[in-house]
């Protein structure tokens, strides 16, 4: 796919995800945002949340009181360390990255007045109704401040479906929880909202601008709502480690997610009202493939058969480097496009056999 194919696709799969559906899924997302990067770095659309693209019949449409961004994220070790150095912090919080629909709930005096959904990052829609029916805390009184003040501001978490709800009532129904989630908080009569959670990782109040991520958690946790796993670290080194411990326990826990989030420590109210915070990134679990250019051909006899194989710019995939690719076969090679020159989309059959899976159309980049 070119550009603005891609482009396309990938609005399309947006829009389709929040009408319901699951058109491909995460593994396939996370590839087509992947060769749109590696094809166009800076294209505006990497950069914009993309969630509910049309209007939702039935709830009104307002504007945002706080930017609800989305997060630059890492995919590999390499890039760990490369925004580690680039930020120039070594004091972060890490979080698990929930996997589930963007809310901000609108609190006055220490009561939840509204509830408006993550939409484009400047505006979303009105599901206070909805949301109300959600067991989102488990206290009934007002929400208090540290210092005893009744809560002013905003609280940003995800509304998700456990599996375990999933399963027993949805799952002959729906895809998946996120798609489920997604679905039952677009209905008006806001029948299965009940079967929904909501998890609080963010906060907006004035009282924080000099404490802490972790202060903020913990306030949240305090008034009763539940919120992520945390990890306090300070490398690179430690980020990656727990990422590996998190991969490992994602199926049991209570919530979906898809990754963590490295956050600096340190509270910073004007970065994270950009719509692609600086401070603060996504690391996403291991993937299957990764992006490397094409470096040269080696040729080599299998039996009579002449047999190409890619080298490549040496690239992290499935927990070790990879520098070489096989392309099958000369007939398989030109199907592809094969160029020296070019980028190339590197999996590996079975976590074993480094393949190329398919190349990029751009060259040189």
């Amino acid at each position: 796919m070119n550009i603005k194919e891609l482009e396309e696709k990938i609005k399309d799969c947006n829009k389709r995800y929040y009408d319901g559906e699951e058109p491909i899924s995460d593994l396939e997302y996370d590839k087509l945002i992947a060769e749109l990067r590696a094809l166009d770095p800076h294209n505006a659309l990497l950069d914009t949340v993309i969630d509910e693209v049309n209007d939702i019949e039935g709830f009104e449409k307002r504007k945002l009181p706080v930017t609800m961004g989305t997060l630059k994220k890492c995919q590999n070790e390499k890039q760990i360390f490369e925004e580690f150095r680039k930020r120039g912090n070594s004091n972060y919080i890490l979080e698990h990255k929930i996997d589930g629909n963007g809310q901000l709930l609108c609190c006055d005096d220490g009561n939840l007045e509204d509830v408006i959904s993550r939409g484009n990052a400047e505006d979303g829609f009105v599901m206070t109704d909805n949301f109300k029916k959600i067991p989102y805390r488990n206290k009934t009184d007002t929400i208090v401040l540290p210092n005893g003040e009744n809560f002013d501001g905003h609280i940003r978490g995800e509304v998700y479906m456990s599996n375990e709800i999933f399963e027993k009532k949805y799952s002959k129904l729906m895809k998946n929880p996120r798609a489920a989630a997604a679905g039952i908080m677009k209905r008006l009569d806001g029948n299965g909202c009940e079967d929904l959670s909501f998890i609080a990782y963010d906060v907006f109040n004035d009282y924080f601008a000099d404490k802490t991520e972790k202060e903020k958690l913990l306030f949240l946790k305090d008034n009763g709502f539940a919120i992520p796993a945390f990890k306090e670290v300070s490398s690179p080194e430690e980020m990656i480690e727990w990422r590996k411990e998190v991969a490992t326990l994602r199926d049991k826990l209570p919530y979906p997610i898809d990754g963590i989030v490295a956050k600096s420590q340190e509270v910073d109210y004007e970065d994270l009202m950009r719509v692609t915070p600086m401070k603060n990134f996504a690391i996403k679990f291991d993937l299957d493939y990764a992006i490397s250019k094409i470096i040269d051909i080696e040729w080599s006899f299998k039996g009579s058969m002449l047999s190409p194989v890619a080298i490549i710019e040496p690239v992290e995939l499935c927990g070790t480097t990879v520098s070489r690719a096989s392309l099958h076969n000369v007939n398989i090679m030109e199907e592809l496009g094969v160029e020296i020159g070019k980028l190339a989309m590197i999996t590996k059959r079975g976590e074993i056999i480094p393949k190329v899976e398919k190349c990029l159309e751009q060259k040189d980049l």
